[in-house]
């Protein structure tokens, strides 16, 4: 949330938190996925906010082992996890990394039945990773109907800052 309000600082501090918290034992309950996805989430956008920050930059790639360590225990977290790996590819300037591991974890959210994964991952691909402009559109339109479906306007008005 604090993110969210662009409220940077409040953000970390409830990541240091929650990282505490979940350091102290394996993630071993199913309800952790949005939670770890938050930190990822968070530690992303301090690493922007600082992108010459290398304790920064690694704090984000553990918190991803985070979430590729509660994948192994709860598989439907696994196209999220895909997402988030992807993303930091991208990162790293390995856009055909990003993109398969993308391909990879849209098929597993499809799969699954996960439209909000999906839809993060159609963003993603459709912002980065798209072979032509028209098939980044396409990904970007799916991605606008099915967030559009879930009632989620944070992502919506994410896409629409494209």
């Amino acid at each position: 949330t604090e993110l969210r309000l662009d409220n940077l600082a409040e953000a970390q501090t409830a990541v240091d938190k929650a990282q505490a918290a979940i350091s102290t034992a394996p993630p071993s309950a199913f309800y952790l996925l949005e939670p770890i996805s938050g930190m990822i989430e968070v530690n992303r956008a301090l690493w922007m906010a600082s992108p010459d920050d290398k304790d920064l930059r690694k704090r984000a790639r553990r918190s991803t082992g985070l979430l590729k360590q509660f994948a192994r225990s709860f598989p439907y977290s696994k196209p999220r996890s895909l997402f988030w790996e992807g993303v930091f590819a991208r990162l790293d300037g390995d856009l055909e990394k990003a993109r398969k591991l993308w391909l990879k974890g849209l098929e597993r959210a499809r799969e699954l039945q996960m439209p909000y994964d999906e839809a993060l991952i159609l963003s993603g691909l459709g912002r980065d990773a798209a072979e032509t402009a028209a098939e980044s559109a396409q990904h970007l339109e799916k991605a606008r109907a099915i967030f559009s479906h879930l009632g989620a306007v944070y992502e919506i008005n994410r896409l629409e800052e494209l």
